[in-house]
């Protein structure tokens, strides 16, 4: 650092004491003036170079405050306006070393100093620095730049400074930030935000309690460096990107274990906050435990796969009994050496079981309804006959309430397509109510017209002079479950509340709709089935009987061997004894291991085996069976639902048919395995 000048004479001949040049604005103008800057290291104001002068004169200007430190040894003066910072250091600090003024924060000067010194412009934001003002030493917050001053020959002799005071605009937004801490610190959830590096600037004490933490060790932190598990920190700082990038919203949920292991899991949400030019700033977030409505919704899903499993299950066990009715039912009424009435008889008790086990399902699996998914196997359907057979289901409970029923139908074949048993349970649900909820005596009143607005489209109509509906009771007809208040017309009517929430479905599947309408309470009640007619682009397979066994199939099943394994006897028993009545040779199993230990002894064409055996699921079974001897099978269930059919297919077996098995799908199950 070269010396300043420090004769009596100035350099262009001027006196030394000469101090023209010098801009005596303010207070501290004056007393620069009259300093007697020859005992300083700066020497007479006459003395000092023309780059000094400027800068002096710059300082002393006014504006921001501002300050001169030259020389090697820091000589201070300022203006008036830095005065004010200094309070009662000042006059004392003009014309001192920097070092010797504020020696109580030299040590965080000191640096920023001598980078200045060494030709390096500093600036600094918000800085802290302990500052005795007044005989007090208080914390301050500085924002200020130091900008290095060169002579002619390039070298650095000093520094201008200039400094702004942030303390009172720091401690009024300290006041608002205690006021936003304490509302966001009484609330459970989490709030806090992030910089754009992704760390913490601020967070709430929910969170901090969470942690563990007191807030000076959760700020400046990011998620690594708070322990967060490594996928789970990386998602949530991609996140944190992903929103200053795209300026959008990012919501999401998480598991997370605290330090001081208390699991839970929380729904989030990042939110970016933007700045004057629109530009993000910091990212807001805030956080919710959902580890409640987490454990509930697990809850219910538990307590929903149970009651699916619970219904499948009991949809087997009453299904199975129906099974060998079935089997022997479909049998006779295919036997030819029966009698034509006889044969009648049969095939209507095989109609009956085969609805009955459709209602088994309809009953018991209701989610299956309540999202619609129920198989439909659709073919061409005449309307009339099909109201004509419900109709006459219902004849002995019609006779016995002495009703009147009138047909108004329209003339003509009205088609539709659909699933016959479907359609079936439709209009015998609606039917049925009518019965039910009409007095003795009374009147049902079935219609069939072409709706005249909507072309190509069925309206049936199903009018009754019954106990008619309130309100509030049609608001909630169709609703699963709900049941009307019946007590003023009578107890006794029953029900689970499921016939018209079904029948809507079905409907619905159908691409129709059902309309209810009362006058009131004993007035009565409509309801009105819209259904699309047949249209010539759909074709069905042909309503015909079955095609006859050729010889060479005859001869082909008289040679068949096989397994048949069943635990429920007398399914098991009808089976065995229709199936020698085709000539086929076949061994019985009642479990899995016994169908095991047979396997072991002799070769079988194919397995015909029931799924819920009692020590082994013919699922493991069949898998079993085909591995160690390449059997194929035909699987006998009363579990029938997609995901059961499919397993089937995995398992090995060629075909899966539901409980309770018609003869005629047993049989068409066995011709197309000899066949192919």
């Amino acid at each position: 650092m070269p010396n300043v000048v420090s004769s009596r004479h100035a350099s262009d001949g001027s006196s030394a004491n000469d101090a023209s040049w010098l801009v005596r604005k303010g207070e501290t103008g004056a007393l620069v003036a009259a300093y007697a800057w020859e005992n300083t290291p700066l020497g007479p104001l006459g003395t000092w170079p023309l780059h000094l002068r400027t800068v002096v004169n710059q300082v002393l200007e006014g504006g921001p405050a501002m300050a001169l430190i030259w020389g090697s040894d820091y000589t201070f003066l300022y203006n008036d306006a830095y005065a004010k910072i200094i309070q009662d250091k000042h006059p004392a600090a003009l014309g001192v070393s920097l070092r010797e003024s504020f020696s109580e924060i030299w040590d965080a000067l000191n640096p920023l100093v001598k980078q200045a010194m060494s030709g390096e412009a500093v600036v600094i934001n918000d800085y802290i620095l302990s500052l005795t003002r007044n005989g007090v030493t208080s914390s301050g917050i500085f924002s200020f730049s130091y900008n290095p001053i060169r002579n002619e020959d390039g070298q650095v002799e000093g520094f201008l400074a200039i400094v702004v005071e942030n303390t009172d605009r720091l401690a009024a937004e300290k006041e608002r930030y205690k006021v936003f801490d304490t509302v966001l610190s009484a609330i459970n959830d989490f709030a806090y935000t992030f910089d754009l590096n992704g760390r913490f600037v601020y967070v709430n004490k929910a969170l901090l309690d969470l942690w563990g933490l007191p807030l000076e060790q959760a700020v400046g932190k990011d998620f690594f460096d708070l322990k967060y598990p490594g996928d789970l920190a990386t998602r949530l700082q991609r996140q944190i990107q992903e929103v200053i990038a795209n300026k959008s919203v990012v919501r999401d949920e998480t598991r997370y274990v605290s330090p001081s292991g208390v699991e839970g899991f929380y729904e989030y949400i990042f939110s970016p906050v933007f700045g004057p030019d629109g530009a993000v700033t910091i990212v807001a977030g805030s956080t919710r435990d959902i580890t409640q409505r987490k454990k509930l919704e697990m809850d219910l899903v538990a307590a929903s796969q149970a009651k699916d499993d619970f219904l499948a299950t009991l949809s087997h066990e009453l299904r199975t009994p129906l099974n060998p009715v079935l089997l022997l039912a479909t049998e006779a009424a295919n036997n030819s050496n029966l009698p034509p009435e006889v044969r009648d008889d049969f095939r209507s008790i095989a109609h009956n079981i085969s609805m009955e086990a459709r209602l088994i399902d309809d009953l018991l699996d209701i989610s299956r309804i309540a999202h619609g998914k129920l198989p439909l196997n659709l073919v061409q359907l005449e309307v009339h006959p099909l109201l004509s057979l419900v109709l006459d289901s219902l004849f002995p409970e019609i006779t016995a309430k002495e009703l009147r029923i009138t047909k108004k139908w329209t003339e003509g074949h009205l088609t539709v397509v659909g699933d016959e048993l479907r359609l079936h349970q439709l209009f015998s649900n609606l039917l049925r109510n009518a019965v039910k909820f009409t007095p003795k005596g009374g009147a049902i009143t079935v219609i069939t017209r072409i709706n005249p607005e909507i072309p190509r489209t069925l309206q049936i109509e199903v009018t009754d002079s019954g106990i008619g509906m309130s309100a509030d009771e049609l608001a909630r007809v169709f609703d699963p479950f709900a049941q009307g208040d019946h007590s003023e017309a009578g107890a006794g009517f029953g029900g689970l509340g499921l016939g018209l929430a079904i029948s809507l479905k079905i409907a619905e599947l159908h691409s129709g709709s059902i309309a209810a309408s009362s006058p009131g309470r004993n007035e009565g009640s409509s309801f009105l089935i819209k259904l699309p007619l047949h249209s010539a682009g759909f074709s069905s397979p042909p309503f015909a009987e079955r095609t006859p066994r050729s010889e060479g199939t005859k001869n082909a099943l008289g040679k068949l061997k096989v397994l048949l394994v069943e635990d429920h006897y007398s399914s098991r028993a009808v089976l065995a004894r229709l199936l020698t009545n085709r000539k086929i040779e076949v061994v019985q199993a009642a479990s899995a291991a016994e169908a095991l230990t047979a396997a072991s002894r002799s070769a079988f064409d194919l397995v015909i085996s029931d799924i819920g055996l009692p020590d082994m699921d013919g699922y493991q079974l069949m898998a079993q069976l085909r591995t160690a001897y390449g059997c194929r099978g035909i699987a006998l269930s009363g579990f029938g639902t997609q995901q059961d059919i499919d397993q089937s297919k995995q398992a090995g077996f060629l075909y899966h048919l539901t409980k309770p098995v018609q003869m005629e799908a047993l049989d068409e199950a066995l011709d197309r395995f000899v066949d192919g």
